[in-house]
């Protein structure tokens, strides 16, 4: 009896999904005193406010906000084609022994 195995390379095009994040910035003028800004984790639809300040002079000099950066975070996803070498293996025996055709298994041929 013989076996034999075969391996083989296929030039394929698969659609890959992938993922990227991007950030939206806004600028907001504000007024006044500062104030505290939440934490720098952005989660998924959360916003974060980055304040910005400047000295102004008022009599004696002090810090005043003079703006907030607002970043937004949001997932885009979206799918990519790309070439991928997919193996593939083959077998094939050869039987010849004096049982012939009494193979088992997935690639034994059917009886009637």
């Amino acid at each position: 009896m013989n076996v034999r195995k075969s391996v083989y390379t296929e030039r394929e095009q698969v659609q890959v999904p992938r993922r990227r994040e991007e950030v939206d910035v806004e600028r907001v003028p504000v007024k006044g005193e500062a104030r505290e800004a939440p934490g720098a984790e952005i989660g998924e639809g959360e916003e974060i406010v980055v304040q910005v300040f400047e000295e102004e002079i008022v009599v004696s000099k002090r810090v005043v906000l003079k703006e907030e950066i607002r970043l937004k975070k949001r997932v885009v996803e979206e799918v990519e084609v790309v070439e991928v070498d997919l193996r593939k293996e083959e077998v094939e025996i050869d039987d010849r022994t004096e049982y012939g055709d009494r193979r088992q298994g997935p690639l034994a041929p059917e009886r009637r």
